[in-house]
């Protein structure tokens, strides 16, 4: 089989960066100049209440970074045991992959784009081909503040992509230790036998000698065992079944809505929080496609 060269080997100035990236020369040169006061902050609510913080490009930057994450940065295959990118790689499929197992351990990497320093995001691009000061141009492009924004379209495959020596690194402990290991972005989950229990600071060491952190919180470091419920990038694996989450409160809500009309509606816009049920009741739907049906079916109900 014929090796394909890198994406970027024959890109050798901003001229044919543009024509790669399929924009015209002055909306990469715009965004070059620019590139570190196009993003707007956006706070949002952790699952446990503590704020995180969003860095949402400005549309024209958004279309450039869209533009490198298609037709450069998917060039580079990501490792198996990455999930989250492509269909049969979301968060449904990552719990299967453990729901057979008596004993998990759920292990959280700290600060995980942050921690992406801009020299590591330059060097991928190297290893793509990156000629000629290239590397520092796409850098600039997909980094803010020396590292990667999270709310950026390239920095979760970027991140991955930086994570592929720690999660060779941890594979190999875990195969060495017949277990088994996915990543779903920063949610590690290492299942099998009792040996997953009894190498977390192996795991530890690994994440701090690849200058990463692991957070040592009871919500972010969990082990579970045979008799335990367990937890996988937000669903519950019960007795080696995934169990579909907040079930009950959804078909409470669509209830609501039912008895006293869109005056109870959580949000002011209709259109808005019908979406929002329809994303619930299809993820519903993928672990549990009868109670999804029936949510759907109860939606259906309700005079929007």
């Amino acid at each position: 089989m014929e090796k394909k060269e890198p994406p970027l080997s024959n890109i050798e100035n901003e001229t044919e960066l543009a024509k790669k990236l399929g924009v015209s020369v002055r909306a990469l040169a715009t965004v070059l100049k620019h590139a570190p006061a196009m993003y707007r902050e956006i706070q949002i609510k952790k699952k446990d209440g503590t704020p995180r913080t969003l860095r949402a490009p400005a549309n024209n930057l958004k279309t450039v970074q869209r533009a490198v994450l298609d037709k450069i940065l998917v060039a580079s295959p990501l490792p198996g045991c990455a999930y989250g990118f492509g269909r049969g790689k979301g968060i449904v499929d990552n719990a299967r992959l453990h729901a057979g197992n008596p004993y998990l351990l759920n292990v959280d990497i700290k600060d995980f784009f942050p921690s992406v320093h801009f020299t590591r995001v330059q060097k991928i691009f190297t290893r793509l081909g990156a000629i000629k000061g290239m590397a520092p141009t796409l850098t600039r492009l997909t980094t803010f503040e020396h590292s990667l924004p999270q709310g950026a379209p390239t920095s979760p495959y970027l991140a991955t992509l930086a994570l592929s020596k720690l999660d060779r690194r941890l594979t190999q402990l875990c195969v060495s230790n017949r277990l088994t290991y996915s990543r779903y972005f920063d949610d590690i989950t290492i299942s099998g036998g009792e040996r997953a229990h009894k190498i977390v600071e192996a795991v530890a060491q690994i994440i701090d000698e690849e200058g990463y952190k692991m957070h040592r919180g009871a919500d972010k470091l969990r082990l579970s065992g045979p008799y335990d419920d367990k937890l996988v990038t937000g669903i519950i694996i019960k007795n080696g079944v995934l169990e579909a989450p907040k079930v009950k409160e959804v078909l409470d809500y669509l209830h609501l809505l039912q008895r006293e009309g869109l005056k109870a509606l959580k949000d002011d816009n209709p259109l808005k929080e019908q979406m929002s049920l329809r994303g619930k009741i299809n993820f519903i739907q993928q672990i549990d496609p009868k109670v999804g049906l029936a949510l759907t079916q109860e939606l259906e109900k309700i005079a929007w």
